[in-house]
């Protein structure tokens, strides 16, 4: 479903690469932040589409 909203894709491929580069520095606390943060900005707009 998040691939038919304007731009998530590359939304989406933004924040595997900053997922990725904290990762490879072992900043698991930025990783996990960076995570929470792309689930969410995926949710939001589905969330607010539906009502």
């Amino acid at each position: 479903m998040t691939n038919t909203l304007p731009l998530m894709r590359t939304k989406a491929a933004l924040y595997h690469q900053l997922i990725a580069a904290a990762i490879s520095t072992h900043s698991g606390e930025e990783a996990k932040k960076l995570m929470t943060m792309h689930i969410e900005s995926m949710i939001f707009p589905l969330v607010k589409e539906q009502k």
